[in-house]
């Protein structure tokens, strides 16, 4: 696993000894340019919805081993762990 590819969120998440008891984390998947038709296939693979070859950003929910794997990939730029926003209170 590279967590030089992540975020310090992520890597914390990753790191929790309770990350057993959340199997799944959602996460944004950034990637270094265009993606070729293998690497939108692997990412669909993996359930990465709206991949197109064009974009370089993408949010799926994945398992730590699947977040592990993408790590070690060398079109993948970082991944981040997504947060919960709160509304703007004025």
């Amino acid at each position: 696993m590279d967590y030089n590819k992540m975020d310090a969120a992520l890597s914390a998440a990753l790191s929790d000894p309770t990350a057993s008891s959340t199997p799944l984390l959602t996460v944004f998947i950034r990637t270094d340019g265009p993606l070729t038709p293998v690497q939108q296939a692997e990412l669909r693979h993996l359930g990465v919805q709206g991949v197109e070859s064009e974009h370089s950003v993408f949010s799926a929910t994945l398992s730590p081993q699947t977040i592990s794997s993408l790590t070690e990939k060398s079109w993948i730029r970082r991944l981040s762990l997504a947060r919960q926003l709160r509304p703007l209170v004025g």
